[in-house]
């Protein structure tokens, strides 16, 4: 049943807030915090509050919940409260978020709305930053991320390509679902999947790539012999411009250059330079040393962790022991989430956190949930190689739009099977 405009005043107000906090995402860190206040605010201003509390009935949204219970517990062995209470804070999130989305009624159709709206809104933004880095600034392409990106909004290109992975998943629904005709939908994809070559985050480009190239070969056996070789050929200009305009190619042929044996790591890593040089800033061969020293602080602390708060203390107390000096300057996280996870809360939580993910990736699996399939794969790849919930930006994408995918999937096959 399609929803009706000014039917639930309610709910009307509901979904303007929720895409205030998706818009004002991608903008500014205080917007996107004052938008979830509002929304917190407005949720709680409800008669019917806890009755809505109590049918809580998804059971995902438990395991957000006792993760954020997990960071106030650490606070019991931080000593660093400062810093703890901080991780506290910006983990809110995971306990208003999915709360208020799970437990808030809204139809299926306003939320196909905001993603749609949420898609078109990074499209005009994606153009915007296109013409703001060649017309504006001036000069190539793929310093768009730290020239026009960065300065505008104050993101991390890694993390705005969160935005686009989930557009280009979404259109990939839209296409499947036939909801938006193939030749547009097409044409919308590859321009997400260019962006996201612009952005240059490696291990979004190739999680996109991956999942591209199997989106695309579904639909090629779909198609008769001509659309075959006319989306071939649209896939492979599409390709050969973003090797030729983008620093993609670049930055992955930097892999190959890798120190991998740790001691030598570290050793080439002790003389401390602001100028990038591949030879002594290679970001993957830092991450390395990063790990190494994670591990070696988890050994030492393998039941209990460091506590919400110490993590980091005790990370670059480990930097000067092997005299990682860029670590010891900056201050790195582990730029892995699951290893972060070990070290702040020992092997109990850090087995919850890898629970938590196998929990979200086998419900879209078994009610075959494809768009959400997508995005957790991205985040847990992402995972890998940052630390993702030391931003908001990481925090309310992860709290915000897999609830809300998840929402609507579940809303749509409780539809059919009352069809």
């Amino acid at each position: 049943m399609k929803a009706r405009i000014l039917s639930t005043p309610r709910e009307l107000v509901y979904i303007v807030l929720l895409a205030f906090v998706a818009f004002s995402l991608t903008l500014s860190y205080q917007l996107n915090s004052i938008s979830i206040i509002l929304l917190a605010v407005f949720y709680l201003c409800d008669k019917n509050l806890i009755s809505k509390v109590k049918g809580l009935s998804f059971n995902v949204a438990y395991f957000y919940l006792i993760y954020f219970i997990i960071h106030v517990i650490g606070l019991l062995i931080t000593e660093n409260m400062q810093e703890g209470l901080k991780e506290v804070t910006v983990k809110l999130s995971f306990l208003l978020l999915p709360l208020i989305i799970f437990s808030e009624k809204i139809s299926k159709d306003y939320l196909y709305q905001l993603f749609v709206l949420f898609k078109y809104w990074m499209s005009l933004f994606a153009l915007f930053l296109i013409y703001h880095k060649l017309f504006v600034i001036g000069g190539p392409l793929s310093t768009l991320p730290v020239i026009s990106l960065y300065r505008l909004t104050g993101i991390h290109h890694a993390y705005f390509s969160l935005f686009f992975m989930f557009s280009l998943f979404f259109l990939f629904y839209q296409i499947n679902s036939k909801k938006i005709g193939f030749s547009i939908g097409l044409l919308q994809a590859l321009f997400f999947f260019f962006f996201i070559s612009v952005l240059g985050a490696r291990i979004m480009f190739g999680v996109a790539l991956l999942i591209t190239l199997i989106f695309l070969f579904k639909k090629l056996i779909q198609l008769k012999n001509f659309q075959r070789v006319v989306l071939v050929l649209i896939f492979a200009f599409t390709s050969f411009f973003i090797y030729n305009k983008t620093d993609v190619s670049e930055k992955f042929t930097r892999l190959s250059k890798i120190e991998w044996d740790i001691e030598k790591n570290i050793y080439n890593h002790q003389v401390f330079t602001f100028g990038y040089d591949e030879s002594t800033s290679n970001t993957f061969e830092m991450r390395l040393i990063k790990w190494y020293c994670a591990y070696e602080v988890i050994k030492d602390n393998l039941f209990t962790g460091v506590g919400t708060g110490d993590y980091n203390d005790v990370l670059v107390q480990k930097y000067e022991d092997i005299d990682f000096k860029k670590g010891m300057v900056y201050g790195y996280n582990t730029h892995n989430q699951y290893l972060e996870e070990f070290l702040k809360f020992g092997v109990f939580g850090g087995v919850f956190f890898i629970i938590f993910m196998i929990y979200i990736v086998y419900q879209a699996v078994k009610f075959k949930n494809w768009f959400l399939v997508s995005i957790i794969f991205t985040i847990c790849a992402f995972m890998l190689i940052e630390s993702i919930f030391e931003r908001q930006h990481g925090v309310v994408f992860f709290s915000f739009f897999i609830p809300l995918v998840y929402l609507y999937h579940q809303s749509n096959r409780i539809l059919k099977n009352q069809d």
